[in-house]
């Protein structure tokens, strides 16, 4: 089998795990980061999707039944490449 890599690749590939090792090592135990709170709910979800204004040309797709787009459960969905395996195929 013939080795495509380089004396260059080889050695870019030394150098970046040498900078990962040394970042790997910082102490960041004395910062704070406040993460803000997200909230993640299923209707919370569905409200924002079914106010975005950007997305009312995906909607009224979905409810033609023209292009990629399809409606479960109030949630708007883009259709799965067939190569893709989906719990959501079924629109």
């Amino acid at each position: 089998m013939h080795n495509d890599k380089t004396e260059t690749d080889v050695a870019d590939v030394d150098r970046t795990e040498q900078q990962a090792d040394k970042f790997h090592k910082i102490d960041m135990s004395d910062v704070e980061i406040e993460i803000p709170e997200i909230n993640t709910s299923s209707s919370h979800f569905l409200k924002a999707q079914q106010s975005d204004p950007s997305l009312s040309n995906l909607w009224e797709r979905a409810k033609t039944n023209t292009g990629s787009y399809c409606v479960i459960d109030n949630l708007l969905y883009k259709h799965s490449p067939q190569n893709v395996n989906s719990s959501h195929d079924t629109c």
